[in-house]
């Protein structure tokens, strides 16, 4: 016994590994001291007649049993007694990792606590490790087995019963999430299954790797007797802790829904909730994952952040297993991010079903939106939508997000950029940090004291950068630079376009504050109809409207959009708008009417067809909350349904005389080397072109020049 030694006052997780380990180790050699005296010292080679008449005759399991004084079991069951009653004390008054781990995982019993003490010692203490190659008879074993944990750790049959109980169960959680990894196949015997009492069994890498943080912050001298270890997670971990605070008062949200925020955290937060599983849906940016750290500090709990794009096509389920082993040991909330990118091949949604069944306390979700498959994988889903921010909230949100010693040149308002830019409270914040740094290094010439500009032409770029997007791919951006003096139309044109630009840049007002948006049948988008013949100006209108609202515009690809495919046409122009919403950009649809032409008859299923894509086109439009401008030289094709929905209709007539000479002398550069007989007039006269043909002509001769 002279070598049980006394652990601290205050034990460590290894201490106290330690310091059992030893006496069980003890007592097992005393048990099965028959196994280390057979003839010739050559124990490891062969099982000795001896153990085979011990268990024959009973003899070990009385010894077991009943404990005899005089045979040396008694007083190790006395000091081991000892011990365990300095340990309960300590776990009264101070509970430490190895209490945060039974709890955390469901673990009742102390017997199988000394489980994963015993696979903890294994892992780390090496003379412990050679110390059981000695216990087992073979330095070639490695790994402990489920029979000899039972032989170590049971002092009686009851507890050997409660052992063979506790490894046969895999739904247990320390086995579901592979706490204890324990392996019953056959090594070069496909399918064959290994008895239970001969399945290696060891601590998971994992909880080797937080157990020993524990002791690293156990036996720091700066951290005091009750302090919590920091939460850390694996260096290479796909996942993120949030430990913040974030109070549910401090999340802009429309205050109609306030009322129903609360009530849903009640019925999910709640111990024992009746709806656990909570999906927070919106545009992205919008704050649902700021809502989601509010429920989770609220109860005073972490959120352990999962993104659904990490999740693998192969290996799903080691990977939701080893998420859900990490939420236990950190005692965090998960939320799995854009949970409906798992809804498709694969059947990593189910597979998530199935990881979370049976979890308990609650788990959060985002997306875009609710979808049927996600309430079918998830019964009784509760949900909270989260909408895009109003004008008057955007305007919060970037009063927030902006720096008080922050100034605006005059012209140039918060207003201004809500106008032109519908923006999240995530978006703006990305955009402010972005522009922050640019604002330091342009402000160092000026004058101490004095405040930042936040110029237009600072902020600008960096919005349209930040609202990058996919639209390139289905289409093609629209040079901007036109000024209004390079445009050449009647009065009549030039006013319906300044009458588009004029209802943009005041739309929020008219919809918002003065009440017409309900009114509006079709949204608040903007869609125009650019008509006439080719070469009159449109696509130069467009851009110059690109122009006076500072947003981007995108010609359409019409190649790129239509698809011989069945729904592949719908699926391409569903992205467009999405893609355009997202980027804030304006849509040209040139020659509109091959895509917004009349639905006909349905005679074959070809018009069926068409017919479909029309009506998602009409859907969209009407939906699409920015600037969609169609062109068409035939606008009488165009569907009389579309032409309803159309706001702003703007003829571009073929250009008269004096358009035409007006077109002549805007074209030629005044750099041009221009000979002295050249009269515009008697080129408008002679010629009746459009502005394309005359910009062509004007090129063409400057090349033969």
């Amino acid at each position: 016994m002279d070598n049980v030694a006394a652990p601290s006052p205050r034990f460590t997780v290894l201490e106290r590994a330690r310091a059992l380990a030893r006496l069980w180790l003890e007592r097992h050699l005393h048990l099965y001291s028959d196994r280390h005296q057979k003839p010739g010292g050559w124990s490891e080679l062969y099982v000795h007649r001896a153990e085979v008449d011990a268990w024959l005759s009973g003899r070990r399991q009385s010894l077991r049993d009943e404990s005899p004084t005089g045979t040396g079991l008694d007083a190790l069951a006395e000091a081991e007694a000892t011990l365990r009653a300095a340990l309960s004390d300590q776990a009264d008054s101070l509970p430490g990792p190895i209490e945060a781990l039974a709890a955390a995982f469901g673990v009742a019993d102390p017997l199988h606590l000394d489980v994963v003490l015993v696979l903890f010692l294994v892992e780390v203490e090496p003379e412990f490790a050679r110390s059981l190659g000695h216990a087992w008879c073979d330095f070639t074993k490695k790994t402990a087995d489920v029979g000899f944990l039972i032989e170590l750790l049971a002092h009686d049959a009851a507890e050997q019963v409660r052992l063979m109980a506790f490894f046969s169960r895999a739904d247990h959680p320390v086995f579901r999430l592979r706490v204890l990894e324990l392996d019953a196949t056959v090594p070069g015997a496909p399918g064959a299954v290994r008895a239970l009492v001969q399945r290696p069994v060891r601590l998971c890498d994992r909880v080797v790797e937080w157990l020993i943080e524990q002791e690293r912050h156990a036996l720091d001298d700066a951290a005091s007797a009750g302090d919590a270890p920091p939460r850390t997670l694996p260096a290479r971990a796909p996942w993120r802790l949030d430990v913040r605070d974030r109070p549910l008062e401090s999340i802009l949200i429309p205050e109609d829904a306030r009322a129903n925020v609360a009530t849903v955290f009640r019925r999910t937060f709640t111990p024992g909730a009746a709806s656990p599983r909570l999906l927070i849906h919106g545009p992205t940016g919008s704050g649902r994952r700021s809502l989601a750290l509010a429920g989770a500090s609220g109860i005073g709990r972490p959120l352990l952040i999962a993104h659904a794009r990490d999740v693998p096509n192969s290996g799903t389920d080691a990977w939701f297993t080893a998420l859900l082993r990490e939420v236990r040991l950190q005692g965090a909330i998960p939320l799995i991010t854009d949970v409906e990118t798992l809804d498709g091949e694969g059947g990593r949604l189910h597979a998530l079903a199935a990881a979370l069944d049976g979890h308990p306390g609650p788990v959060l979700f985002t997306a875009q939106a609710r979808t049927g498959t996600l309430a079918a994988a998830f019964p009784g889903l509760a949900d909270l939508r989260l909408p895009h921010p109003t004008a008057d909230q955007q305007r919060v949100l970037w009063e927030r997000a902006l720096p008080e010693d922050l100034a605006f040149p005059p012209g140039f308002t918060i207003a201004d950029i809500v106008a032109r830019y519908s923006l999240t409270g995530g978006a703006i914040e990305s955009i402010v940090a972005a522009a922050l740094p640019l604002l330091g290094r342009r402000s160092r010439a000026a004058k101490p004291g004095s405040a930042r500009l936040l110029t237009p032409q600072v902020l600008l770029p960096i919005l349209r950068e930040h609202l990058g997007h996919r639209l390139g791919a289905i289409a093609n951006p629209v040079v901007r630079g036109f000024a209004w003096d390079d445009l050449v139309v009647p009065d009549k044109t030039a006013a319906g376009l300044r009458e588009l630009v004029s209802f943009v840049r005041n739309r929020d007002k008219i919809v918002n504050a003065w009440g017409f948006g309900q009114k509006l049948a079709y949204g608040r988008g903007v869609a125009a109809l650019f008509h006439g013949p080719p070469g009159t100006g449109k696509t130069m209108a467009a851009s110059i409207i690109g122009t006076e609202l500072a947003m981007e515009i995108f010609q359409i690809d019409l190649s790129r959009i239509v698809d011989k495919y069945i729904g592949e046409t719908e699926k391409n122009l569903g992205r467009v708008f999405d893609e355009g919403a997202r980027a804030q950009a304006i849509l040209l649809f040139d020659e509109a009417d091959s895509l917004f032409g009349k639905r006909t008859n349905v005679q074959t299923s070809v018009d069926r067809y068409a017919n479909l894509e029309v009506n998602f086109l009409l859907q969209r439009v009407e939906s699409y909350e920015g600037i969609c401008i169609l062109t068409s030289n035939n606008p009488d094709h165009i569907d009389e349904a579309f032409k309803r929905r159309i706001r702003f209709k703007v003829e571009f007539p073929f250009p008269v005389m004096e358009e035409r000479e007006r077109l002549w002398k805007t074209m030629m550069p005044a750099e041009a080397p221009l000979g002295g007989d050249v009269d515009y007039g008697w080129l408008a006269e002679k010629f009746e072109v459009s502005g394309a043909h005359i910009k062509s002509i004007i090129l063409r001769g400057a090349a033969m020049a």
